[in-house]
């Protein structure tokens, strides 16, 4: 059912309730039926007394005065306990459990207000087993649930002989809390599917825009959000986390990476929050002062790093979200979000494609050519070597196993020494920078003498380095892997990674040359 973005009632809300609708009925492009509404009269017979509608629950007192009548609806209170094990029927306060630790997860009591501890003044909701409502609610399992707000909606009914709330399913719709519970520990999001992801929400609270998907860039897919084509500014926009269980999380921070095309606008703005459920409208919310992009005088930013984001204040199940505001002008922001991580190890970002180089094959240890990889790596004058058991060139022990456990053969880069050719591995672009970084090196011909190269981070490839690490192992001994490891990198914004040789013979022939394989890093 839907109305004309150029209709004079386009931002009344419709009714709540149950009625008569009419209108134009009609079949959409994709083949789907569909309601067209000509005016808000086409709304009939609404009722204007919303009492027990979510919009207007029932209170508790309100409940226990109309017990056994035959009114149903929502109804709201406060937890305070629940009906202790062996009570069939409650007939007094004993029967109830008031503190924890509770007991049974079959029931829970709500009052007019947290304080109360008089049955009589309370009414029990039964929670169904196996139903949502007994996995999200039960005292048992969420004590820190005592005393806060709760929604049910049930036929107002006698239960265990006290004032009840009868007839509820425990289905998510027929129940809601003012704080989360449950939520996952650990969470990475990229994003790639290129669909809203499960447990995200896409939540509009003003405006005509949500966040979407953008065609991938550079073989990238991230969500995005921007008010350009809006219709209904202004704009208040949510992309929200599913529940995050930050009380039982090991680790208890949080990342992601964000990236801004200013446009010139004055007013739109990306906020990050804490929010106590995942509903923007009724949450408290605590804003949180992460890393962000900031927009370049024309064109996007780079994709940079939040930083890790501290979140151990929170003690218990809440949501993240990121709300995109503006307000009516020319020209409006995009922000765009990627690779978002909750809790647990940042996994490292390993080059696990150099097999993808000359479709696999290794390369002979004296032929020197151009390579590229899937991801986009690019190695000049170059050969490929692989890990294996025969150690026979230009297959080597020593390159051993992929740095991703996954068991495989590791490929390594094996670049040029010649001074007049020499060799040279440059990485593709890397999003919102790196912390640290690791890689193994070493040498496998008997003309080298050792091992010297130089590794540049750079924003692209003519730019300065931002650093620079230089490596001389002058004691190298053939056929042996080494490892480099650089713990201070520590650039949040988008780079990329260029290996040389520094060719310390200096002669025109193919001397100094090394081979680079299992390029590992943290991101910011």
């Amino acid at each position: 059912m839907n109305n004309s973005n150029y209709a004079n009632f386009r931002s009344e809300h419709l009714p709540v309730g149950k009625g008569d609708v009419q209108g134009i009925l009609y079949m959409t492009g994709d083949d789907k039926w569909a309601l067209y509404l000509r005016d808000t009269r086409d709304c009939i017979e609404f009722p204007d007394n919303l009492k027990g509608y979510m919009i207007d629950p029932y209170t508790v007192p309100e409940a226990i005065d109309l017990q056994n009548t035959g009114a149903a609806g929502w109804v709201t209170g406060y937890i305070v306990g629940a009906v202790a094990p062996a009570v069939n029927g409650v007939t007094s306060n004993d029967d109830i459990e008031w503190e924890a630790p509770f007991t049974m997860d079959n029931t829970l009591v709500i009052a007019p207000s947290p304080e109360v501890r008089d049955y009589a003044k309370c009414v029990v909701v039964p929670l169904p087993q196996g139903s949502s409502f007994r996995r999200d609610a039960a005292l048992n399992q969420y004590p820190e649930l005592l005393g806060t707000q709760v929604w049910v909606k049930g036929s107002l009914e006698t239960y265990m002989g006290m004032a009840g709330i009868t007839g509820n399913s425990g289905s998510i719709d027929e129940y809601k809390l003012s704080v989360m519970t449950g939520g996952v520990t650990e969470l990475l999001e990229d994003f790639e599917s290129g669909s809203l992801p499960s447990g995200w929400r896409n939540v509009r609270v003003s405006g005509d825009k949500d966040w979407y998907f953008p065609s991938a860039y550079d073989n990238n897919t991230y969500i995005a959000v921007s008010g350009y084509n809006g219709k209904e500014p202004p704009f208040d926009s949510w992309l929200i986390t599913p529940a995050l269980d930050i009380k039982h999380a090991e680790n208890k921070t949080m990342q992601f990476l964000s990236q801004v095309n200013g446009y010139g606008s004055t007013t739109s703005k990306l906020e990050v929050y804490v929010m106590s459920t995942n509903d923007p409208t009724t949450a408290t919310l605590t804003q949180l002062n992460p890393t962000m992009a900031v927009a370049p005088a024309s064109g996007y930013s780079g994709f940079v790093s939040s930083g890790e984001v501290d979140l151990s204040q929170f003690d218990g199940t809440f949501c993240i979200g990121f709300r995109y505001t503006a307000t009516q002008e020319a020209n409006y922001a995009t922000w765009c979000i990627d690779n978002f991580h909750f809790g647990g190890k940042l996994p490292l970002q390993t080059i696990d494609d150099f097999e993808t180089m000359n479709d696999g094959v290794a390369t002979s240890q004296s032929k020197f050519e151009n390579l590229t990889s899937k991801k986009g790596w690019t190695a000049t004058n170059a050969g490929l070597l692989r890990g294996g058991d025969s150690d026979a060139a230009p297959v080597y022990k020593a390159i051993g196993k992929k740095a991703d456990e996954s068991g495989n053969w590791a490929y390594a880069v094996h670049l040029n020494g010649n001074v007049n050719s020499r060799g040279m591995l440059m990485s593709p672009n890397i999003k919102g920078g790196i912390k640290t970084l690791s890689l193994n090196y070493g040498y496998f011909l008997t003309e080298s003498n050792g091992v010297s190269f130089t590794i540049y981070i750079m924003e692209n490839p003519n730019s300065q380095p931002l650093k620079t690490y230089v490596v001389n192992n002058a004691n190298a001994v053939k056929s042996t892997s080494y490892t480099f490891t650089a713990s201070d990198v520590n650039i949040s914004q988008d780079v990329m990674i260029m290996i040389v040789p520094n060719s310390p013979t200096n002669v025109a022939s193919n001397k100094d040359r090394f081979a680079v394989w299992n390029i590992t890093w943290a991101n910011m």
